[in-house]
């Protein structure tokens, strides 16, 4: 579940509200995720929309790509 919110948890800076640029320092360059402690986090979003094509035309959002990785993971993280 971290990880699922980790890689959607994102919010451009444009989005920010005056109060959470404030509270938790955030500048221009940085990126900023809801779900990572302290909000600021060094990496950039490593997903991003329509940047996947899927064979049986599921549509390539965030959140899509997002539950495919960790469910590969989880998969690959099975002993059996």
């Amino acid at each position: 579940d971290y990880l699922y919110a980790l890689l959607t948890g994102y919010v451009p800076f444009d989005k920010l509200t005056p109060e959470q640029i404030k509270a938790f320092d955030v500048k221009k360059d940085d990126y900023f995720n809801t779900y990572f402690p302290g909000h600021k986090i060094a990496m950039a979003p490593p997903l991003a929309d329509d940047k996947v094509t899927y064979a049986d035309n599921t549509k390539s959002t965030v959140s899509q790509q997002a539950s495919d990785v960790t469910e590969f993971l989880a998969w690959a993280a099975e002993p059996h």
